[in-house]
C-alpha cells in the first residue's frame, strides 16, 4: 500500500520532528486511515480491525499534538495583542507545553507499534 509506506518514510523519527514535519505525518495518517476504511470490505475484518485501531491512536495522538501547536500560536497573538492577558496564556502555553514533552515516550511507543504492522491485504 503507498500510503502506507508514506507515512513511513513521513514518520522516520517521528517523536523527533518539528511540529511542520510531523503535521504532515498526521495527514499522511489521516488519508491512510480513511482509504483504509473505504476499502474494508473485501479485506479479512480483523487484520483490518487491528490495523485501523493502531493507526487511529496514532493519528488521534498526532491530532492533539497539532492542537497543541495551534493552541500555543492562538495564546502567544493574543498575550501579544492583549498585554493583560500576557500571564494568563503564558500560562496555558507553558502548560500545553509540558503536556506534550512529558508524553513524548506515548507517540514513540505509539510509532513503533504502527511500524511493526504490514497494511491488511485480501
Amino acid at each position: 500500500m503507498q500510503r502506507h509506506k508514506k507515512l513511513l518514510k513521513r514518520g522516520d523519527n517521528l517523536a523527533e520532528l518539528d511540529d511542520e514535519t510531523r503535521h504532515r505525518a498526521r495527514i499522511a495518517a489521516k488519508k491512510l486511515r480513511y482509504a483504509t476504511e473505504l476499502f474494508v470490505s473485501p479485506l479479512p475484518k480483523r487484520a483490518v480491525k487491528h490495523y485501523v485501531s493502531t493507526l487511529t491512536e496514532l493519528q488521534d495522538d498526532l491530532g492533539w499534538r497539532n492542537d497543541v501547536v495551534v493552541a500555543g500560536g492562538l495564546l502567544k497573538s493574543l498575550g501579544e495583542s492583549r498585554p493583560e492577558t500576557a500571564s494568563g496564556t503564558g500560562c496555558a502555553r507553558g502548560y500545553l507545553s509540558s503536556r506534550a514533552a512529558q508524553n513524548h515516550d506515548t507517540l514513540k511507543k505509539l510509532w513503533k507499534k504502527f511500524g511493526c504492522l504490514a497494511p491488511p491485504q485480501a
